[in-house]
């Protein structure tokens, strides 16, 4: 997915680009900026799992005609790498070298917010910032969500 976001960049001639992702949408962001990629100027991973594997792993779908919410091709691969993420991925962070704001949900979320303050000290340029409502703060906190968001970049220059 990753690759294919940097295509879409790439074909659009697009510059100074600020990618936000939310959970995987996360995940692909920081994997394009471990990249390098330099058309990239600032990144915010709200909620996005470090490359770390997830405890207790998760069960790994079986049947491809049960409804799941999502492509049943994609939530396989999906599930098989957030379970064992490629090794590469975690010193990869510290590839990073654009200014990273790294939102936390607080107690109330799924991701093991430990581990996303040990991604974000991976970073280089990067801020740790929680707001305690839990994965979703785009929708929970939307007011708060924009305003840090905002100011990240303004003090950033982006």
């Amino acid at each position: 997915m990753s690759e294919d976001v940097v295509g879409v960049i790439e074909h659009l001639g697009l510059a100074d680009v600020r990618l936000i992702g939310h959970s995987l949408g996360g995940m692909i962001a920081y994997l394009i900026a471990s990249r390098r990629v330099p058309r990239l100027a600032g990144l915010v991973l709200e909620e996005a799992p470090p490359p770390l594997p997830i405890s207790p792993p998760r069960d790994i779908p079986t049947d491809p005609d049960q409804d799941y919410g999502f492509d049943w091709n994609a939530l396989v691969a999906l599930y098989a790498q957030r379970n064992n993420p490629d090794a590469g991925w975690w010193p990869a962070l510290r590839a990073i070298e654009v200014p990273t704001l790294v939102l936390a949900g607080g107690p109330a979320s799924h991701v093991d917010q430990g581990e996303l303050m040990q991604m974000a000290v991976q970073i280089r340029s990067s801020e740790f910032v929680e707001i305690p409502v839990g994965h979703n703060i785009h929708a929970d906190a939307p007011d708060e969500f924009v305003r840090t968001i905002r100011a990240f970049f303004a003090i950033n220059g982006l």
